[in-house]
């Protein structure tokens, strides 16, 4: 059946893909500060930190540890997850400062979320309220996601993604199961050697064994 073809594909899919879905960096010593390393995962410390943090303080709020009034959390929220612009800034290099910025943004998401949905306001009003913070929080990611571009295009693979040894795992895991092909802008085609056969991936530090499982 062409449902099951299909959700078996997605699945593998997400198991290729699992690592940078996971990590959202390359494996790249550029980025090693930006994820906790677990065994053989890599978890986003931004997204495994403030996460966490905003379910948490969410759960305090529903079991009456923590009360304000709907305003109050909002105020306090957008004060308190502030902290986040730090992180257009070279301070948040420092590992335990960037840990305590992701801290104060997922306090202030959850002061946000729960500021939002206990307002005094229609059911579709706090709904688009929340979508509208949502898209805005997108905006800030956009930046992050230059500031994330630049690193790589300064890099000496120039954000040549095919080739770099950073996602030289996903690529050969994506090319295996056929989700991949060599097609891309001329302007990425920087190298003439690639370094996802057998030898490349060993040069990029990346054992064999680990990208058959």
């Amino acid at each position: 059946m062409k449902g099951i073809y299909y959700l078996k594909r997605a699945h593998l899919f997400l198991k290729d893909t699992m690592p940078i879905l996971l990590s959202h960096h390359p494996d790249c010593e550029m980025f090693a500060n930006d994820y906790y390393r677990i065994g053989h995962l890599k978890l986003c410390k931004g997204c495994f930190t403030a996460y966490p943090t905003a379910i948490l303080i969410i759960v305090l709020h529903i079991m009456n540890i923590i009360q304000f009034q709907w305003y109050e959390y909002i105020i306090y929220g957008v004060v308190v997850g502030s902290a986040q612009f730090l992180s257009f800034t070279d301070i948040t290099r420092y590992n335990s400062i960037k840990i305590f910025v992701k801290i104060f943004l997922g306090i202030g998401v959850g002061f946000v979320i729960i500021g939002v949905f206990t307002a005094p306001f229609n059911i579709l009003i706090r709904l688009f309220t929340f979508f509208f913070l949502v898209n805005l929080a997108g905006i800030l990611s956009y930046f992050r996601i230059k500031k994330m571009t630049r690193i790589c295009l300064e890099c000496e693979w120039k954000a040549d993604w095919n080739n770099c040894p950073g996602f030289a795992d996903v690529i050969r895991r994506l090319k295996r199961d056929g989700f991949h092909n060599d097609t891309k802008p001329d302007y990425y085609r920087l190298h003439d050697i690639s370094i996802l056969d057998d030898n490349g991936i060993k040069n990029a530090g990346i054992e064999n064994s680990d990208c058959e499982e």
